[in-house]
């Protein structure tokens, strides 16, 4: 039995997002919380860099949607996978607050390249009747990735951050390029059709059959619905952030925890957002998206509530 191409896009792309959520993504924390103590940096200083990953992503977003409309996804995704091992190659020899910077802009930049709305574009157009499944278990990847923060942990305490960020980048030229190459924009440029359906011969559309309308980038900022969305993901992205950089340090500096077991605990959360990706794959087709998103925000909200009583954890005490 042939198996739809639409799927191996997307268990390529879940696989990309693996590499960035365990290389980089979840990784972070691991490498803010050991250059505050050997560095002598802010915290501050080094989280900045956190949002200027997301301000690369906000302010190429547009130019990588019109060069993926131009010149399709495949390109552009295996130049950030080699833009995004060279930048952890460089960062693994800075000396410097400046340095570090610059290092992590060409991370930013390649992560940008291929990041989780890049390869949504492209799974977008392959699938219409499982479009919510396939990019449920997109997401998958990035679940999966944060399992495995533990082992970026690890390597730092055994071999060091410099011998554990120049191997990052090998690990994500070597194991990203064949899975960028997998990726396809439109099906229809590789023989294959939607959903990997046939298409139906157009005399048999019916009257009754739905109507989808269809927007312009013009006409879409011009709709209340794509502002409440962008500013409800942004503002949920806003907690994600903040809780991926500092939580480690916190629990390293705060609560008396070693590196490893901050890494540990924090996998935790990760566990959490693999069950939630298996929930959005079971109900993502079948209730109102709308319902599911609010749902989604209320619990943001109730996982960062402060606790009226103090919690006890391995010892430590916090509040």
């Amino acid at each position: 039995m042939k198996i739809f191409y639409g799927w191996r896009i997307v268990v390529a792309g879940g696989a990309l997002q693996f590499l960035q959520s365990v290389l980089l993504n979840q990784a972070f924390g691991v490498y803010l919380a050991v250059l505050v103590e050997e560095r002598g940096w802010s915290k501050t200083s080094l989280s900045g860099a956190a949002a200027l990953k997301s301000t690369e992503v906000a302010l190429l977003g547009p130019v990588l949607g019109w060069m993926v409309d131009r010149f399709g996804s495949q390109g552009i995704i295996r130049i950030g996978v080699v833009t995004f091992g060279i930048g952890f190659m460089l960062l693994s020899q800075i000396e410097t607050l400046t340095g570090f910077y610059a290092a992590f802009v060409i991370v930013a930049l390649g992560s940008s390249m291929f990041s989780n709305f890049l390869i949504s574009v492209a799974i977008i157009q392959w699938f219409e009747r499982r479009r919510a499944r396939a990019l449920s278990a997109l997401q998958f990847g990035g679940a999966i990735g944060g399992l495995f923060v533990f082992l970026v942990a690890w390597s730092i305490q055994a071999y060091g951050w410099r011998a554990t960020a120049f191997g990052s980048g090998v690990i994500a030229i070597l194991l990203g390029w064949p899975l960028a190459r997998v990726i396809r924009s439109r099906p229809e440029d590789h023989g294959e059709t939607i959903d990997g359906i046939p298409a139906a011969p157009r005399d048999s559309v019916t009257a009754d059959a739905p109507v989808r309308r269809m927007f312009t980038a013009r006409e879409a900022l011009r709709t209340g619905a794509f502002w409440l969305i962008s500013l409800g993901h942004a503002f949920s992205l806003l907690v994600v952030t903040a809780i991926n950089v500092h939580a480690i340090a916190h629990m390293k500096e705060g609560l008396g925890y070693s590196l490893a077991q901050a890494s540990l605990v924090f996998t935790l959360v990760t566990v959490g957002q693999f069950f939630g990706v298996m929930l959005g794959w079971v109900i993502g087709e079948k209730f109102d998206k709308r319902l599911v998103a609010a749902a989604c925000m209320l619990m943001h909200a109730a996982g960062i509530v402060r606790p009226s009583a103090p919690i006890i954890l391995a010892g430590n005490r916090s509040a």
